[in-house]
């Protein structure tokens, strides 16, 4: 998968269904470990016309996008690095990794400076 595929050009809508769901918390003295993974049927969507992420499930979120670039980590993975304002006016980082491995699980990460989220997915 390349970044072509999540561009914000207003060529395409990418659909994300999540398998599980892991969070954790920044405290005064670090961040815990993650949680357990659990199971979740949340559905995230990335419009590049409108320049949006929104994740469905228990409560909806809503992500406007400011900027967004590509980075690779050590083990050539993929990072789709997003920048975003949540609808109360929140800054937070919108990631997708993309696994170098092709049977590896595709991931989205949603980052603040206190919590942290993260799903499993299949991009539709």
């Amino acid at each position: 998968m390349l970044l072509a595929m999540f561009a914000l050009n207003g060529m395409a809508i990418v659909k994300c269904k999540a398998r599980s769901f892991a969070q954790r918390t920044h405290y005064s003295d670090g961040w815990t470990e993650w949680s357990n993974w659990e199971s979740s049927n949340d559905m995230i969507v990335m419009d590049g016309d409108k320049e949006t992420i929104n994740i469905y499930g228990s409560h909806e979120e809503k992500y406007d996008i400011i900027t967004s670039n590509e980075t690779y980590d050590d083990d050539g993975d993929e990072w789709i690095n997003i920048d975003c304002v949540d609808d109360e006016g929140y800054r937070c980082k919108v990631q997708f990794m993309l696994p170098k491995v092709t049977d590896g699980d595709v991931q989205v990460y949603v980052r603040y400076e206190g919590v942290e989220w993260v799903w499993n997915v299949e991009v539709k």
